[in-house]
């Protein structure tokens, strides 16, 4: 790695980039140049929680987008940031990110979906089986009979009795019949568009 701390020759002053895939030519927040080897990231295995992250990251990208697509959202949103001494100079773009991922985080998710539990045990009787299914299609999952199966080590039959006593219950609905059925929770009165 080189590092021009001048940032005085004519080559790397004003530029930045990769060279081909061999260099990447990078300005620090210092303004110094610094000269790096290419990152060759192909052989780079995501663990699931990185997955999620980089997911989560691109919708507050496309949310981000959408907002400073609207005239009327971006003059409010920048109209906020400007009375606030600590925003003043902050991008509407970078706000709107920033404030996603903070509505979205993984710590205000599980929040929200532990109180929206508590809603349906106060709503419904569920066993322990059918309390863990509706956890997992709180994340905005869709249950089929052989994910409840793997999910609480039932067979086939105990599998679709208790998905038909969900059902039964208004807690669940089902789209499709037989092994392609899949289910999906009813939100409870109350919590649609949380």
């Amino acid at each position: 790695m080189a590092i021009d701390k001048n940032n005085r020759n004519a080559l790397t002053r004003y530029y930045s980039g990769k060279f081909g895939d061999q260099f990447v030519l990078k300005v620090t927040r210092s303004g110094n140049s610094m000269l790096t080897k290419y990152a060759d990231r192909s052989g780079v295995v995501l663990s699931v929680t990185q997955k999620a992250r980089n997911r989560l990251f691109r919708e507050a990208v496309a949310y981000a987008k959408a907002l400073i697509a609207d005239p009327v959202r971006r003059k409010e949103l920048l109209l906020r940031l400007s009375k606030n001494k600590k925003t003043r100079t902050q991008s509407a773009y970078n706000a709107a990110i920033r404030q996603y991922m903070k509505e979205n985080s993984p710590k205000v998710k599980l929040k929200k979906i532990a109180k929206i539990l508590q809603n349906y045990l106060d709503t419904f009787t569920v066993s322990e089986r059918q309390l863990e299914a509706v956890s997992y299609m709180l994340n905005d999952e869709l249950m089929t009979n052989a994910l409840y199966q793997e999910i609480n080590k039932v067979s086939k039959p105990t599998a679709t009795r208790d998905l038909k006593e969900m059902v039964g219950k208004g807690i669940i609905q089902a789209t499709g019949r037989g092994a392609g059925a899949k289910y999906s929770l009813i939100p409870l009165p109350g919590e649609v568009g949380e």
